[in-house]
């Protein structure tokens, strides 16, 4: 919100300095762009010192009819508000994280990379399994290991 406050502060000055002699305007500028970055920075004295310099500046240009009194009053407007609440910017610290105390015994040394074991070979797709081959009937049919049945006939 007060950054865009600022921004908008200063978005009015360089607006409402279009015309009128320029060292004026250029201390508005600057003031302003110190204002601008104050805020961002969190820097409540900065943002305190460049807000009352605006003021003068808007003031100065005011008495010497280079600036139009209702542009001056929504500048003054804004960096009032801007310096009422400036105790509210407050940069983020950093947490502290504690840091990690020396061991009394000195770290282990690193073991050696082992060398890289080769991958594993993938293991060969089984092939289907070949078709059982048959015999035409008229012949018979053998099988090793077996005993063939001597009083066995075949049928054609």
């Amino acid at each position: 919100m007060r950054r865009v406050a600022g921004l908008a502060v200063a978005g009015l000055l360089l607006t409402s300095c279009s015309n009128g002699t320029l060292s004026l305007q250029d201390q508005l500028k600057d003031d302003t762009a110190s204002l601008v970055e104050a805020v961002n920075a969190k820097d409540v004295t900065g943002v305190n010192d460049a807000g009352n310099s605006v003021l003068t500046d808007v003031n100065n240009l005011v008495s010497q009819n280079k600036m139009d009194k209702n542009k001056a009053r929504r500048i003054a407007t804004d960096v009032r508000e801007i310096l009422a609440n400036a105790d509210e910017l407050v940069a983020v610290e950093p947490t502290e994280t504690p840091s990690p105390t020396p061991s009394p015994t000195p770290s282990p040394t690193p073991s050696p990379t082992p060398s890289p074991t080769p991958s594993p070979t993938p293991s060969p797709t089984p092939s289907p399994t070949p078709p059982v081959e048959t015999s035409p009937p008229s012949l018979p049919t053998l099988g090793v290991g077996t005993k063939t049945d001597p009083t066995a006939t075949e049928t054609p």
